[in-house]
């Protein structure tokens, strides 16, 4: 361990170094304290090395001296490097990552080579087996637990100092979890943003399936520091927050890291924005704007990702036409759109929702469910609504929803003669100002009996609407119906009902 000192007027303080094979731990803090201390880890011994002796080399820079012993401690034995043969197991399950047989030969490989590692493959592959008897899969589930206790840290390389904590977890805004030995999901607030670029440049994450960087709708984004004062003690000197503790990621700083990452082929599941699971329904702050809004930037991260299939988009990019039209969603079953445009420049967009050019995209031959919840006080016009029913590139389609629209009864009209209700298994059509009239318009449409789930809710229906319409068969949800009267200070509520602050 290497030891340094920094005296002046008004600091007294020490920083430590110590490099241990592909890691190296730092600990910090005022001479006569206990400091703090962080791990970062590497790909490799020599990465960690040169990045050791560039810290070393800038705290000299800064005036630090130097007092470490003469004689050192000797170093911990550096991790064998990865053999030959294991690095060709682990390309073959980057280019095959779904085939269980390649993910047990490379467990059997682990298990043989003394890494416990291949212990957790092979007990997530069994675990796999739903047959099997209730005391065994018990038993895994401890076992698996074990291991995960004692190494996930380790085993999700740079982003575990930051997954691995008291304020990780499955009903807590971060968590990580593993799959057969890897790890599979990631959840995290846009804050601190070196866990998404810890992310970015783990190998450890080339078998990632689910990427949630959200603005968790449960938490004010002044409770966000119960988070971030417990995960400043991970944080290297060079990474700390401001004085009160609280952070928020600029706009524009959170794509461009994932963007660069050639450890995301893997990823099926995309979230990124405001979560849209809020007890009160779909909502966002205007309170902060973490995500940025540069369409290019997702784009360039989409590039790396051939194998997604769900991409949850819950905040404004610009202009989203170029998403809308592009062929990298081509593998894409799933896809959401919500909040697009900002209640502050709304007025000077035209077409904030442009669904004919989606429409057009022939890239969208696989997508199955798609979800648009515009933002506050921005509406779906009524051609575009047009252009996407009546699109022949939508071939798979069979799940949509269609919010925060204002024209009611025509739109009913128009979902009729299009003839998408031939194909559509749900539609949700809520927060909009449809009548009796327009729910008239759907109940006698033959095609309407195909729908499994029809959702009015929030619209301008009485019961004799809503009646009409399950008398046509169909499961109906009509929750929360509003008046129909212009003049009525309820008439246009539900398009400010996004915003819950």
């Amino acid at each position: 361990m290497r030891t340094f000192v920094f005296t002046e007027a008004k600091s007294n303080k020490f920083w430590n170094i110590e490099l241990s094979g592909k890691t190296f731990t730092v600990t910090f803090g005022r001479v006569g304290t206990n400091g703090q201390s962080q791990m970062k880890g590497f790909a490799d011994a020599a990465t960690a090395k040169k990045e050791h002796d560039k810290l070393v080399a800038e705290k000299l820079k800064k005036g630090y001296v130097e007092t470490t012993a003469s004689t050192p401690a000797p170093a911990k034995p550096a991790k064998p490097e990865p053999s030959t043969e294991q690095k060709a197991l682990e390309a073959a399950l980057v280019a095959h990552p779904d085939e269980a047989t390649a993910h047990a030969v490379y467990g059997d490989y682990l298990v043989e080579a003394g890494d416990p590692r291949g212990e957790l493959v092979q007990v997530q592959l069994a675990l796999e087996d739903e047959t099997r008897p209730k005391a065994d899969r018990d038993a895994l589930r401890k076992r698996e637990k074990a291991l995960l206790k004692k190494h996930a840290g380790e085993w999700m390389g740079e982003a575990g100092r930051f997954l691995v904590g008291e304020w990780s977890g499955k009903d807590k805004p971060y968590h990580g979890a593993f799959a057969r030995g890897w790890l599979d999901t990631v959840r995290t607030l846009p804050v601190p943003e070196m866990l998404i670029e810890a992310v970015a440049k783990s190998p450890e994450a080339r078998m990632l399936r689910r990427l949630e960087v959200i603005y968790d709708m449960r938490y004010h984004p002044f409770d966000f520091d119960q988070f971030i004062e417990k995960l400043n003690g991970v944080l290297t000197e060079d990474e700390q927050l401001d004085e009160e503790g609280f952070y928020m990621s600029d706009p524009g700083t959170l794509l461009p890291p994932l963007a660069g990452s050639p450890y995301l082929t893997n990823l099926r599941v995309l979230k990124y924005g405001f979560s849209d699971d809020h007890p009160r329904g779909p909502s966002h702050s205007t309170m902060v704007s973490p995500f940025g809004s540069k369409a290019a930037e997702l784009l360039d991260v989409l590039k790396n990702c051939p194998r997604l299939e769900e991409l949850y988009l819950n905040t404004d990019l610009r202009p989203i036409d170029t998403v809308f039209s592009s062929k990298l969603l081509g593998n894409l079953r799933v896809f959401q759109y919500y909040y697009g445009t900002n209640y502050s420049d709304y007025r000077s967009r035209a077409n904030p929702y442009p669904l004919s050019v989606l429409a057009q995209n022939k890239a969208l031959k696989n997508l199955a469910t798609l979800r648009l919840h515009p933002g506050r006080e921005t509406t779906i016009d009524i051609d575009e609504f047009d252009a996407l029913v009546r699109s022949k590139n939508l071939p798979a389609l069979a799940h949509l929803q269609v919010h925060m629209t204002t024209f009611g009864d025509e739109g009913a009209d128009r979902l009729v003669s299009s003839g998408i209700l031939k194909r559509l298994k749900t539609l949700d059509i809520g927060y909009g100002n449809m009548t009796d009239d327009g729910a008239r318009v759907l109940a006698a449409c033959p095609d309407l009996k195909n729908l499994e789930v029809l959702d009015v809710s929030k619209n301008a229906l009485t019961r004799a609407g809503i009646s009409a319409l399950k008398g046509a068969g169909v499961r109906i949800v009509a929750d929360d119906q509003h008046s129909n009267d212009e003049g009525d200070d309820t008439y246009n509520e539900y398009l400010y009902s996004v915003d819950w602050e």
